[in-house]
């Protein structure tokens, strides 16, 4: 990827998905400031329509989406929760990354 990201753009093309994402976040690296040169963005996805379906076809509207160079994170709204609660690898510093939520 390289460079700066224009997060606004994400935030635009996640809310005019032809999908309703419930919720997404930036977490990891560029949450924190620390991304290097090249360094991916780690997106959770949480929708409530990937309940039941296998990961990879959680994955392929993901993909095609306008967006490159994201590692995706496709969650159901069980799965987001059971996750969150704790864990830092879900965990956001106050002040670092984002949330999406479509109204």
């Amino acid at each position: 990827m390289g460079g700066k990201r224009d997060w606004s753009e994400v935030k635009r093309i996640l809310a005019q998905a032809p999908f309703p994402i419930a919720l997404a976040l930036l977490f990891g690296s560029h949450a924190r400031g620390e991304a290097l040169e090249g360094s991916d963005p780690d997106l959770p996805v949480v929708f409530p329509a990937f309940r039941g379906m296998p990961y990879p076809e959680r994955l392929a509207p993901l993909y095609r989406l306008p967006l490159r160079h994201v590692d995706w994170v496709a969650l159901t709204p069980k799965e987001w929760e059971a996750r969150r609660g704790g864990s830092a690898w879900w965990g956001r510093p106050p002040g670092k990354g984002w949330s999406f939520s479509r109204p």
